[in-house]
C-alpha cells in the first residue's frame, strides 16, 4: 500500500513495527520524550556520515570526509535544502551567534569570488557572498554577509575566519546560507 492508502489500524501495526525494530536496534524502547527524539534524529544523521556506505561513495567520487562547520555554536539551522517559496532553495541557513559572528571555511580551498551586495545584480538576493573552491569541481557559497576576511585567488584552510554572519541581500533576519555545489555557483554549478 502507498502511505495515503494507511487507514488508522494500518498505521498502528505499522507503529509498532516500528518501535520494535527500534527495540532491536537500540536495545531499548523508542523515546516517547520529543526533545529526546529530536537528539537521536540529530545523532543518527551523524552516525549516516560514517557509516560504510557514505564512507564508500565518498571515496569512489572523490568527495572528502572531513567537512567543518562554518559558524560558531550554538547555531540551529533555520530552513534546509529543499523547496521553499515555489522554487529550490539551494543550501541550508543557519542562525549562528549573531551579526557580525564569524563564518569559517568548512575545507581547504581558493576564494574564487567575493562579491559585495548589488541591488542592480542578477543575484542581488544573496547579498555579499563568498565562494570557494575545493577539490573534485565542489564549491561552498556563503551568503547574507556582513563582512569579508578574504580576497579573490586567496587559499583558504578548514576552520579560517573567511567572513562575518550578516543580514545583506533578501533575507528575514542575520544568518548563514551555505551551499555546496558541484561547478561554480552562478555560473552553471548545480546542487
Amino acid at each position: 500500500k502507498d502511505d495515503i492508502e494507511l487507514d488508522e489500524s494500518d498505521m498502528v501495526l505499522l507503529t509498532d513495527k516500528f518501535k520494535s525494530a527500534y527495540k532491536e536496534f537500540a536495545g531499548d524502547d523508542f523515546p516517547q520524550d520529543p526533545f529526546t527524539q529530536l537528539i537521536e534524529a540529530v545523532k543518527a544523521v551523524f552516525r549516516s556520515w560514517n557509516n560504510d556506505r557514505a564512507i564508500t561513495y565518498r571515496r569512489l567520487n572523490d568527495i572528502p570526509g572531513d567537512w567543518g562547520w562554518p559558524t560558531n555554536q550554538p547555531s540551529v539551522i533555520t530552513s534546509r535544502y529543499s523547496m521553499r517559496w515555489g522554487k529550490l532553495h539551494e543550501g541550508i541557513d543557519i542562525s549562528g551567534t549573531g551579526y557580525g559572528s564569524p563564518i569559517y571555511a568548512i575545507a581547504d580551498g581558493t576564494v574564487v569570488n567575493v562579491s559585495p551586495a548589488c541591488s542592480s545584480c542578477y543575484q542581488w538576493s544573496n547579498g555579499n557572498y563568498v565562494v570557494v573552491r575545493h577539490d573534485n569541481n565542489i564549491y561552498s557559497a556563503y551568503l547574507h554577509l556582513s563582512g569579508f576576511n578574504v580576497s579573490v585567488g586567496q587559499t583558504v584552510e578548514k576552520g579560517q575566519i573567511i567572513a562575518y554572519m550578516g543580514n545583506s541581500g533578501f533575507v528575514t533576519g542575520t544568518h548563514l546560507h551555505l551551499g555546496l555545489y558541484e561547478g561554480e555557483p552562478f555560473a552553471g554549478g548545480y546542487t
